[in-house]
């Protein structure tokens, strides 16, 4: 089952306010770091440093986020 929520974030973070789906149960945090890295990644045709800043992290951290992350 999912469910579709209002992202309700401040008007200056940056984020668009747009709907999240949420699965249920919800995914852990690591799964969900997991999904954004991912998603961040296919976004920036594997470019590190543009998906890094689109996660608002450190080119450097999200290097390290990759290497530790389990391959599927």
């Amino acid at each position: 089952m999912t469910r579709q929520v209002e992202s309700r974030l401040h008007p200056n973070s940056g984020c668009r306010g747009l709907p999240l789906t949420f699965a249920d149960p919800l995914p852990t945090i690591r799964q969900a770091t997991r999904m954004l890295v991912e998603e961040a990644m296919h976004r920036a045709g594997n470019n590190q440093s543009a998906a890094a800043s689109m996660l608002g992290i450190s080119q450097q951290a999200l290097s390290s986020r990759l290497k530790r992350q389990p391959k599927e």
